[in-house]
Formats: C-alpha cells, structure tokens, sequence
C-alpha cells in the first residue's frame, strides 16, 4: 500500500474565506479538518483550531455558504468546530477526485496559515496518479513525498505551527539536537533566515508542546 502526502494551493476564487482568514496575524495558528460529510446537499465539517478564534469565527459568521456552525473548547488546548454550509463546486470537485480514485485520506487535513492544505491519501500507485490527475483547475497539487505507507505520523500530534515544525526540522538536519551538538541556534537561524531569539523561541516553544503532549500521550 502506498502514500501521498501533497500540498493545495488554491486560487483566488476558489479559497474559502475561512481558510483566506488564516493570513491574519490574530488568526489561529492551525486549522486541522478532521471529518466531513454530506447531507440534504450540505457538506457537513468537523475541524479542530488552536489559538485566538475571533478572527476565524468572525469569518465563518460572515460567509454566506455556511448555514451553521459551533465552537466547543476541549480540554487540550483546541476549539473544536463543526460547520455545515452550502455545497462549493470546488470541493464538490476534490470530494469527487477522492471518492472515484478508489484511495483514503488519512486525517487530518492541515490547512496552513497560508491557505494552502495538506493531506495524506493512501491507496494503489495508479490510484494515487488519479488523485493528483482529477483535481481540479482551480487547485494546485504539489507532491510533497510519496512511499510505503508504514502508519501516519499524525497519531503523534504534538501541535506545531508550520513555522515551529519548519525549525525542528531544520534543527534536526543541522545537528542542534545531535549528542554531541554540532550546531548552533546561530547556524538554525541562518537556514530558516530569520534572528537567533526568534529561532530559539520557535524551538523552545515547539519543545514545550513536544514534551507536553508526549506526556499526555502516556
């Protein structure tokens, strides 16, 4: 069984509003989208957020397609959300492009402050190609890996923004957390070309929410 995790880029006319809202320095820092349906010629979603909310329920009591909708705070930190609105063509046309390849998507699908959303379908090699061939126009595909699906790593959810997990990683392939170090949080900073104290803040906070939901996970 094989993977592909891929990237949307959506056009203009064809992001939600919600998603477009993410751009906001007050917006929430993710936006997961983990069920969705369909019923009575509604899509029905249910989606996890993390961070301020106001901009992001601001956007959903402005869009004319959402019917209904509500926030529910969790005990981990997330506002769960669930929206039923009126059916998009744009995501009548991705349901379609999923629904026909014979794949799954593994959830959640991670919409990033961007805009852009990525997810991960498993399935045959021909039905991934199909996947990628039946999005539509107004839809950008941008495969980011592609192998022998062994488990998705999303069960380890830790709760990283992109910009946090973009500094683990590059610390990770500088050697910041090699035993012993052999870089810098000088030399992190260089490859995510931003200050010191600004890259040492994203690690210090990525490693809090690391070790934090690790222990909840035991």
């Amino acid at each position: 069984m094989r993977y592909l995790r891929c990237r949307l880029t959506f056009a203009e006319d064809a992001i939600h509003p919600v998603h477009a809202a993410l751009a906001s320095d007050d917006a929430p820092s993710r936006d997961l989208l983990w069920q969705w349906s369909r019923a009575d010629d509604a899509d029905v979603f249910l989606y996890s957020v993390e961070g301020e909310t106001e901009v992001y329920e601001a956007a959903l009591a402005e869009t004319p397609s959402v019917v209904e909708y509500e926030l529910t705070a969790s005990g981990d930190g997330r506002q769960y959300v669930y929206v039923r609105q009126e059916s998009r063509a744009v995501d009548d046309d991705l349901l379609a492009a999923v629904s026909s390849s014979g794949v799954l998507v593994v959830p959640p699908v991670v919409f990033a402050e961007d805009g852009t959303a990525a997810l991960t379908v498993v399935g045959e090699s021909a039905s991934l190609q199909r996947v990628v061939d039946e999005v539509p126009a107004v839809v950008d595909v941008a495969v980011e890996r592609i192998g022998e699906y062994a488990g998705h790593p999303g069960r380890f959810d830790p709760g990283l923004t992109e910009r946090q997990t973009e500094a683990v990683a590059r610390a990770v392939q500088v050697g910041y957390f090699a035993t012993p170090r052999t870089a810098s949080v000088a030399d992190v900073a260089a490859d995510l070309d931003c200050s010191a104290a600004t890259a040492a803040e994203h690690l210090r906070k990525a490693q809090t929410k690391v070790m934090r939901a690790l222990v909840a996970s035991w």
